[in-house]
C-alpha cells in the first residue's frame, strides 16, 4: 500500500510480534481508532510487503526481546520507525527494562485498549526524504479529501494539524481561533495535546499570535529567549515555568474576509525551520486549507446546515465501514429517517405552510447531532429526509436510537407540534449486502414498507 493511497488515514500501525499473546480485542480497539493496521509474521515480510509504517506495535514476552525487533525494524526500513511494546508479563519494572532497551514506549499486561491508542497517537515517525517542505505539505495535506470525508470543522482542522506536523518534523502544530471577545483565544485542533482542545487562552501571554492578528502576516519566532517580543512573557515563566520551554515559533493567520480568523501554531522541533524563514514556502497552502475549512464552516451555519454531512460524504463512510466491518468483523447500521408531512393548519404563516415544514427540518436537524454520538455520520438526504450512519451498531441498538429521538421529539416540539417521522433500518453484515450501495438499497425498502404500516411506522431489513 503506497503513502498516497493512505491519505484519508492519520497513523498506520505495523502488528508484529507473537499473535497468540496480543491483548483482546487489540484489532478492534486499532480499528475504532481510525487507523490503518497491517500484521506480518516478521519485520522483514512486512518490509518487503509494505510502505514505512508510523509506528510498530510488538507484543513480546519480556525485555529481551526489544533488540531484536528493534534491528529489524532499521534493517527493513531505516532508522526512525518507532517502537512501542505490549509485553505478555507483569513482572515489575519490565516496562522499565523495555524502554531502557530501546524501545519507544511499553505497557506491561493487563493493557489499557484506549490509553494504548492514545500514546500510538504520540509515536508517529518523522518522515524523511529530499522533497521540500511545500511537496510534503502538498502530498499529506490532501485537503480536498479531507473536507469531504470529515464534516465537523474541528475534525478537519486536527487532521490537517496532524499532517503538518508530519510533514515539516513539527514538536506541535496547533489551530487557535482569534474571533473572540476581550483578547481571548480558543484551541480548537492540536496534532499532539487533544485533551486540551476547546482551551481558553488569554492571548496577551502569546504575543506571536497577537502579532500575527494584528498584521494578518506569518511572525517567525527564532528564539523565544532573545526576542523582545517575548519579554513579558519570559517574566512569566520565571514565575511559572512552562512544561516545555519553545525555542522558536511559527503562527500563519488564517483570514475570512478580510479579518483573521485564527491562527496555526507551529512549534519546530528545532530552530532550523524558522531560521529558514525565507523559504516558507508551505505558508500559503496552509493558509489557503485554514481558509477553505472555515470558509465552508461559516457557509454550512448561514445556511442552517452545519454538521450535516453531504450525500457524498455518506457514500464515502459507507465504504469505509463496509471494508472495516469486513477486516475486522465489525457492524454497522444505516438508518434513513423520513419527516412526515406537515398539515397545511399547523402552519403559523396561512400563505406560506412550507415555512413550518422547514421550520421542522432545522429542529430535527438540530435534535440529530445533538442525540447522536461523535462518530455517528448525520447526512442530509433529500429534501425532507436523514441518513444516520451508526458504526458498531446493530439493526436492533439502531432502532432504539430511533425510539429515543422519538422521544426527545415528543419532549421538544416545534409551536406545539410533535414532528413525526418514519424510518428504515439496515444493519451490516447482512445476508443480502455485499457492499455499500447494497445497504442504502437495503434501508430504502425498509423505509418503504414503514411508510404503509400503521403505529410505529419503522422498518427494519431482516
Amino acid at each position: 500500500m503506497t503513502d498516497s493511497s493512505r491519505e484519508n488515514v492519520d497513523l498506520s500501525v505495523l502488528l508484529v510480534g507473537h499473535a497468540p499473546s496480543r491483548p483482546a480485542g487489540l484489532e478492534v480497539a486499532l480499528a475504532r481508532a481510525g487507523f490503518h493496521v497491517t500484521e506480518a509474521d516478521d519485520v522483514q515480510q512486512a518490509a518487503a510487503n509494505g510502505a514505512t509504517p508510523d509506528v510498530a506495535l510488538a507484543t513480546l514476552a519480556g525485555a529481551s526481546d526489544v533488540p531484536p525487533v528493534l534491528d529489524a525494524l532499521a534493517y527493513g526500513f531505516g532508522p526512525g520507525v518507532p517502537l512501542v511494546v505490549t509485553l505478555v508479563t507483569d513482572a515489575p519494572d519490565a516496562t522499565v527494562a523495555a524502554l531502557r532497551a530501546g524501545a519507544a514506549d511499553a505497557l506491561a499486561a493487563p493493557v489499557n485498549l484506549t490509553e494504548l491508542c492514545l500514546r500510538l497517537q504520540l509515536r508517529r515517525a518523522p518522515r524523511h526524504g529530499n522533497q521540500s517542505a511545500s511537496d510534503l505539505l502538498d502530498e499529506s495535506l490532501a485537503f480536498a479529501s479531507a473536507l469531504v470525508t470529515a464534516h465537523r470543522t474541528e475534525d478537519v482542522l486536527q487532521r490537517i494539524c496532524r499532517r503538518v506536523a508530519d510533514a515539516l518534523e513539527l514538536d506541535r502544530c496547533a489551530f487557535v481561533l482569534t474571533s473572540g471577545e476581550h483578547g481571548r483565544g480558543r484551541v480548537v485542533a492540536d496534532d499532539s495535546h487533544a485533551g486540551v482542545l476547546d482551551l481558553d487562552l488569554d492571548l496577551a501571554r502569546y504575543p506571536e499570535i497577537e502579532e500575527a492578528r494584528r498584521t494578518g502576516e506569518p511572525v517567525v519566532i527564532r528564539d523565544t529567549g532573545t526576542d523582545p517580543r517575548f519579554e513579558a512573557v519570559r517574566h512569566h515563566w520565571q514565575l511559572a515555568p512552562p512544561a516545555t520551554m519553545p525555542q522558536s515559533l511559527i503562527t500563519v493567520p488564517v483570514k475570512l474576509n478580510g479579518d483573521v480568523a485564527g491562527v496555526f501554531l507551529l512549534r519546530p522541533r528545532s530552530a532550523r525551520l524558522a531560521h529558514a524563514s525565507s523559504g516558507l514556502d508551505f505558508v500559503a497552502q496552509l493558509h489557503h486549507a485554514g481558509a477553505a475549512v472555515l470558509s465552508t464552516a461559516r457557509h454550512r451555519a448561514e445556511s442552517g446546515a452545519d454538521a450535516l454531512a453531504t450525500t457524498e460524504e455518506l457514500e464515502t463512510r459507507m465504504r469505509q465501514e463496509v471494508e472495516r466491518a469486513r477486516r475486522y468483523a465489525l457492524g454497522f447500521s444505516l438508518v434513513l429517517l423520513e419527516m412526515d408531512d406537515v398539515p397545511a393548519t399547523a402552519s403559523t404563516d396561512a400563505d406560506d405552510p412550507g415555512n413550518m415544514a422547514q421550520r421542522i427540518r432545522h429542529h430535527l436537524a438540530a435534535l440529530l447531532r445533538d442525540t447522536f454520538r461523535a462518530p455517528d455520520l448525520v447526512a442530509a438526504h433529500g429534501a425532507n429526509s436523514f441518513a444516520l450512519l451508526l458504526p458498531e451498531t446493530g439493526a436492533q441498538q439502531a432502532l432504539g436510537a430511533v425510539r429515543r429521538l422519538r422521544v426527545r421529539l415528543a419532549d421538544e416540539p416545534v409551536d406545539g407540534l410533535v414532528p413525526a417521522i418514519t424510518a428504515g433500518i439496515a444493519g451490516f453484515p447482512h445476508p443480502s449486502g455485499e457492499d455499500a450501495g447494497d445497504v442504502l438499497a437495503l434501508a430504502s425498502a425498509a423505509l418503504l414498507r414503514a411508510r404503509a404500516q400503521a403505529g410505529e411506522r419503522i422498518g427494519i431489513a431482516e
